[in-house]
């Protein structure tokens, strides 16, 4: 079923099928989805992923001119709600299970920080400086905070009685606000770092310090009352740009270098010093210049396992998915998997974890076997053996764009943000009985595959390539056809995967 409508004249959504996306699992309630980082979703659901509904954003006039509706904020998904902001200067709730508006926030400028939703308030930073708190359940203002910054991208936290952000030109500075402010609220502490900060502070839960990257290439850890801790300098060619966000655990702090930096930290979180580098170095030989727009994301941790994106997604290399295992004093490579990502920028999708999979945005190059396809694919693959397992797209009825935004989970709902101002929302489910007759059938097959590949009714390249038609149509070779013959659910998967080329032979 595809219905359209309208909201304001420019808010539309594209709900794909009748099936409720309950949320049954833990909120995620930040980026990353918890205060330390770790991007772990251990509820989580695995299968294939279905599209329930997909927003698309507007472009937005305001005085500077047209802003384009990309989202660059990686959702938080809290008590049903999807809380995302847009470079089309406003804040958006979406209801989780519909997409239906809740409610918009005109901020005034672009919001390319991801939301952090506590005790009923949304907190996002706006790029022009301003932080901003506003009551979850309506939108309405709660305190806001001019940090003095501009371009300010850094992703809130809750350290003690405080928010804590970052600024960057020409504040240049990690800070806090108490959390309960109102109106205009004054700045509790402020650490100047001498350069931008386009991390986002990371937070023990234990201790409440503060873990955040510089652009002047350290990580600094500060105590709840902004007070250093350390500072842990990488001393590397021309300099390391932390434009990742740390990860704690472990009792170590985790993050990705930038710049001239190609490795994978490992920090004793109490004093800073370098515990462990795992190498994702492209290729040595190359000149140094050759280094510059390395690909880096923010690295997620569930126990020992430890994954995280890094490479060029152009013609030096390809975007690249590694997994580590954290044997306490040395990290052991796991695995490394390529990612269908052609885009050239220093900024990519972090990883999120669930028990059995990894899954990440990316931006493929387009796809000749399917020219309708948006750009922008979920990318899941096996924890264990890093082996590709899913991919989808949003809508092919609407163009989708590269997935910078992180992935959301919470329970069987996979919510990201695209480049072209999708929002879309999956849900996971296992192969089956879907159209609930008794039988698993190749026209469960058919059912799914249309929603779950393609966004819309099977094209017939897919329908030949899974060799799935129902019994009153021909195949195309009026030979191969599965009909209506019972399989089972196994087989189903398999038959998806087959013809969005992860399986390589048929049931």
């Amino acid at each position: 079923m595809v219905r359209y409508f309208q909201r304001n004249a420019r808010f539309a959504c594209v709900a794909f099928l009748v099936i409720a996306a309950q949320v049954h699992g833990a909120n995620w309630t930040q980026f990353r989805g918890s205060r330390a980082h770790t991007g772990a979703a251990r509820d989580a659901s695995d299968g294939i992923l279905l599209p329930i509904w997909t927003v698309q954003l507007p472009s937005i006039a305001t005085a500077n001119g047209l802003q384009p509706p990309a989202v660059n904020s990686s959702p938080a998904i809290v008590d049903g709600v999807v809380y995302v902001g847009s470079r089309n200067t406003h804040f958006y709730a979406l209801n989780a299970q519909t997409g239906a508006q809740v409610w918009e926030y005109a901020a005034l400028d672009a919001v390319q920080s991801s939301p952090l939703v506590k005790d009923g308030v949304v907190y996002f930073e706006a790029d022009r400086g301003v932080l901003t708190a506003l009551n979850a359940a309506d939108g309405s203002v709660v305190w806001t905070h001019a940090s003095g910054g501009m371009m300010d991208r850094s992703s809130p936290n809750i350290s003690g009685d405080n928010v804590v952000c970052a600024a960057a030109y020409p504040k240049m500075t990690i800070y806090a606000v108490p959390v309960g402010s109102s109106g205009t609220a004054p700045e509790a502490w402020s650490v100047n770092t001498g350069q931008f900060v386009y991390s986002s502070p990371a937070v023990d839960p234990a201790t409440q310090n503060v873990y955040c990257g510089s652009n002047n290439g350290a990580v600094y850890a500060l105590k709840p009352d902004g007070s250093a801790l350390w500072a842990a300098p990488f001393d590397t060619v021309d300099g390391s740009i932390f434009w990742a966000s740390p990860t704690v655990a472990n009792g170590k702090v985790y993050i990705s270098g930038g710049s001239y930096d190609f490795a994978l930290h490992a920090l004793d979180a109490g004093s800073g010093l370098r515990v462990w580098d795992a190498p994702m170095a492209p290729q040595p030989t190359l000149p140094l210049t050759s280094y510059r727009a390395i690909q880096v994301s923010s690295p997620a941790v569930d126990g020992d396992f430890v994954s995280v994106v890094g490479g060029y997604g152009d013609a030096r290399g390809p975007s690249t998915l590694y997994a580590f295992r954290d044997k306490g004093l040395t990290p052991e490579l796991l695995w490394s998997t390529a990612i269908p990502n052609s885009v050239n920028t220093d900024y990519v999708s972090s990883p999120a974890i669930t028990p059995a999979s990894v899954v990440v945005g990316c931006a493929a190059a387009a796809d000749p076997a399917h020219p309708t396809w948006p750009r922008g694919r979920v990318y899941v693959v096996d924890r264990v053996t890093g082996a590709a397992q899913w991919y989808a797209a949003g809508s092919a009825s609407v163009s989708g764009g590269p997935i910078l935004s992180s992935p959301a989970i919470s329970g069987d709902l996979v919510v990201v943000g695209d480049n072209s101002g999708l929002v879309t929302a999956y849900k996971t489910i296992r192969a089956g009985d879907v159209d609930g007759d008794g039988t698993v059938t190749v026209l469960d097959c058919v059912g799914l595959l249309g929603t779950s590949a393609n966004g819309g009714v099977p094209s017939a390249y897919q329908r030949y390539v899974a060799d799935v038609y129902p019994g009153n149509s021909v195949s195309p070779d009026a030979v191969r056809s599965f009909g209506d013959a019972k399989i089972t659910a196994g087989d189903a998967d398999r038959i998806l995967k087959y013809a969005i080329g992860l399986e390589t032979r048929l049931p």
